[in-house]
């Protein structure tokens, strides 16, 4: 009986280690080929995830670079270009005391608003003055302008002798540009 009984036990564990062995191979077949392809599929969602990444850092830093280019235009907008009312005084004592230092004698200022080039919230606006003086003054005028801080572009001159010798009359005409928002519209 003992016999028979180790026979049943050993069956039984024969048994047992080939559905182990079924379990096993099976397993390695089937559940391998799936756990790989749940790595690569994993390995290419880990791909896409950098690849997002560095996209959002790509458009952060030009998000970034774009609020510096817009800050930079308010800046011009406010300080350099400015209102005409907070500039253009400015800009008249500029021209007075040029003219004193380069030893002119300024004979006539005056300004208007180009009504042709109101864009972007900004007015161009023209400053005509005229200045007797001997050439090399009018030479260092002509200088200092160029050198000025202020926002001026040279659009005329016109040279004309005078009656006097070594006396010349210098019309000059400057173009600027100030920042005008539109009525009920503030600047940023």
């Amino acid at each position: 009986m003992t016999m028979s009984r180790n026979k049943w036990l050993l069956v039984a564990l024969g048994a047992f280690l080939l559905a182990n062995v079924v379990f096993f191979v099976t397993y390695r077949l089937r559940f391998q080929e799936r756990l790989q392809a749940l790595e690569e599929t994993r390995q290419e969602a880990v791909r896409n995830l950098d690849s997002a990444r560095r996209a959002r850092v790509e458009v952060e830093r030009q998000l970034a670079g774009y609020d510096e280019v817009r800050r930079n235009i308010d800046v011009v907008h406010n300080e350099h270009f400015s209102t005409s009312e907070l500039r253009l005084p400015g800009i008249i004592s500029e021209v007075r005391s040029m003219s004193s230092k380069a030893g002119l004698t300024l004979t006539s200022i005056s300004y208007d608003v180009d009504q042709q080039k109101k864009e972007l919230d900004t007015v161009s606006m023209g400053i005509a003055f005229s200045v007797v003086g001997s050439y090399d003054q009018i030479r260092r005028l002509v200088n200092m302008i160029e050198l000025s801080d202020q926002f001026v572009i040279i659009d005329e001159i016109s040279l004309t002798n005078n009656d006097q010798p070594n006396q010349l009359t210098l019309g000059i005409s400057l173009k600027t540009l100030f920042h005008e928002p539109a009525s009920g519209k503030r600047g940023a």
